[in-house]
């Protein structure tokens, strides 16, 4: 029962952190990058952090 409800937590927070990373991306000003410099599209970028901040988290907080 315990590992089912730690999955549960877990998806709902990555999905929760994967939302919140795009919704900031979406309202905040474009940033302007050097010329020449190869750039990501930014939904893209966005949802990426957002998994990677969801995974670290996951790794942090159930590691014990």
């Amino acid at each position: 029962m315990r590992k089912i409800y730690l999955q549960v937590v877990s998806a709902l927070s990555a999905l929760t952190l994967t939302l919140l990373a795009a919704t900031v991306s979406a309202t905040a000003p474009p940033i302007e990058p050097p010329p020449g410099a190869p750039v990501a599209p930014e939904p893209v970028s966005s949802i990426l952090f957002g998994i990677g901040g969801a995974i670290l988290f996951l790794v942090y907080r159930f590691k014990k």
